[in-house]
């Protein structure tokens, strides 16, 4: 993605831009967006609308981190493994108006991905 669409972007949702260009693929929150899965007040905040506090962090590693489902060896539940990106962790807690969203998120870390983890997983397969 371009820095003029990353600009726009930035002041539509008051997300800092330096948070922006950190992110691993930005595509799938613009999507998550349009679905209704995260709603912006237009002041800075956001709102998680699929309830799990879980399943956020999943996603936003997913977008800023690179991480990913890696399914087991004769199937089954995937594990959430950790991405080579850096994960904000303060800025998106600020953003989201939640607290320790990056020690769940480090807690979660090669386990089961969370319950509901299709939905994320279908955002980022749909942009590729």
């Amino acid at each position: 993605m371009g820095i003029s669409k990353i600009m726009e972007l930035a002041a539509s949702i008051k997300l800092p831009v330096r948070v922006l260009v950190m992110a691993a693929d930005i595509e799938p929150l613009m999507k998550a967006m349009e679905m209704g899965y995260v709603v912006c007040d237009g002041n800075g905040g956001a709102t998680w609308m699929l309830g799990s506090k879980t399943l956020l962090a999943y996603f936003l590693g997913r977008v800023w981190a690179a991480d990913f489902p890696n399914v087991k060896k004769g199937g089954g539940t995937p594990l959430w493994v950790k991405g080579d990106n850096v994960f904000p962790g303060k800025a998106l807690e600020r953003f989201f108006g939640e607290k320790n969203l990056k020690e769940l998120r480090q807690g979660k870390l090669y386990n089961n991905v969370p319950e509901g983890h299709r939905i994320v997983d279908r955002l980022f397969i749909t942009l590729q």
